[in-house]
């Protein structure tokens, strides 16, 4: 039984069309779902630091400034405590760790009215240990006057 040429080209036809649905359908075969996870939670968290609630106290006598920093509660996650002066410029004339919470002081020597319009401010800073870095706090800013 003889095939003719119509019937050889249907046979071929469907002989490739079967083929490429089966080659089509064995990628999908062969897809896997991954459900496994495994990973680390990063602990993450972010604190500010308040500005410290204390009398900062300016007294002007004799042609010397002393800016002294009454007893003070240490403000949350700071590890210490600076006060830093600023010339009228803006300019950071002098800085002083407070060693704990009885406060400190600055004493500056010149001209009667040579320090009007400096500004100081205090406030706490987190030293991230075994590192450089360093978070600040917000400042209790205050005017230096003197008459």
């Amino acid at each position: 039984m003889a095939l003719t040429v119509t019937h050889r080209l249907r046979l071929r036809a469907a002989v490739v069309l079967a083929l490429t649905l089966t080659l089509l359908g064995i990628p999908a075969m062969a897809q896997a779902a991954f459900t496994a996870y495994a990973g680390a939670a990063m602990p993450v968290s972010t604190a500010t630091i308040p500005a410290p609630t204390t009398a900062v106290t300016v007294i002007c006598q004799a042609g010397t400034v002393s800016i002294d920093v009454s007893p003070y509660t240490p403000v949350a996650f700071a590890n210490r405590h600076e006060i830093q002066l600023f010339d009228v410029n803006n300019k950071l004339i002098q800085k002083k760790n407070l060693l704990g919470p009885d406060g400190g002081d600055i004493q500056l020597s010149g001209g009667r009215g040579q320090y009007s319009g400096w500004k100081f401010e205090l406030r706490g800073y987190y030293d991230v240990p075994g590192t450089t870095n360093t978070w600040t706090g917000a400042p209790l800013p205050g005017t230096v006057t003197c008459t």
